[in-house]
Parts: C-alpha cells; structure tokens; sequence
C-alpha cells in the first residue's frame, strides 16, 4: 500500500475499503489511537478530495479466530466448522441450544465489546471466515445456524449491543 492507492481508488469511483496486511506494529498503533478505521488520503492533499474511508482488519488475519475480538481462544469458539472438522487449543465449540445460548452470547457479546473499545468505535465490522471457508453447504449451516440464535439473542436481551 501507498498514498497513491486512495487516489487511484477514489478516480475509479471507490469510497470505501478495508485492508488486512499490513505490519503488526502499525496495527497495534491504530488500535491504541483508536484508528482501526480511518480517512487514508495523500499527504497533499488538503481539500479531501480524494480520501478514502479504510477499515483496517484489527488483528493478524481475516480468519474467525481474528474476528470477534481480541482472543482467538474465545473466538474459536463460535467457529462452528470446529464443531466436527477442526480443533480449539482450549475450549471447543458447542452447537447453540436453549440450555447454553445465554452463556455462549455474553461471552460472544464481551468480546465484541472488547474489540469496540480498542477501535473506539460502537460500529464494527466482524469478517467471518476467509478464502477457503465456506466450500461446503455444510459449513453455511454450521456457521449460520448458530450465529443466528445467538445473533438474535443479543439483539433481544441485551440494552447495549445490536447486531
């Protein structure tokens, strides 16, 4: 990346992106100045004409262990393909049910409020998979299924978190 992508980018109609690689360093400096998001522009150019608004993916990867907040043990968790293909280095994850589905969304919901204060942000952008996820019709289920009971949960028990 350059200061000349969000030119190029903005010429050609863009507006928005979010980018992933960039050096552990700098990631952890937007997050401590709360600038996960930002309004990346060339250094010349005063009248915003060409900025583009740039979500930068706050952890080391775009995969759902980097997605709901700062602790891949936690979200591991909620990877739901890890239900029967792959494993957890600490607690695996559970299909949703009645009996455990008020545990399963605080937590979910702690950690995305985890990740809100470090973006300084109430708005967040949860990337859910990466390029070889989502193969199988299997995988849909697991992960919609799930996700959606507790989606729906949170939006209707918790006062402060829609999702």
């Amino acid at each position: 990346y350059g200061p000349s992508v969000p030119y190029l980018y903005t010429k050609t109609g863009v507006k928005r992106g979010v980018i992933n690689r960039i050096h552990h360093g700098l990631k952890a400096f937007l997050r401590y100045h709360g600038a996960i998001p930002f309004r990346w522009q060339q250094f010349f150019d005063v009248n915003d004409e060409n900025e583009m608004y740039t979500h930068v993916l706050p952890y080391s990867h775009y995969d759902i262990l980097n997605s709901c907040g700062p602790d891949p043990d936690v979200c591991c968790q909620y990877d739901f393909k890890r239900i029967n293909h792959f494993t957890c280095s600490n607690a695996a994850p559970v299909p949703i049910t009645d009996s455990n589905i008020r545990k399963r969304a605080l937590i979910l919901e702690k950690a995305f409020l985890k990740m809100s204060l470090q973006q300084g942000s109430n708005i967040l952008l949860s990337v859910w998979g990466d390029d070889f996820r989502y193969a199988e019709l299997e995988e849909w289920y697991q992960q919609y299924d799930n996700l959606i009971l507790l989606f729906d949960y949170i939006n209707k028990n918790s006062k402060r978190t829609k999702i």
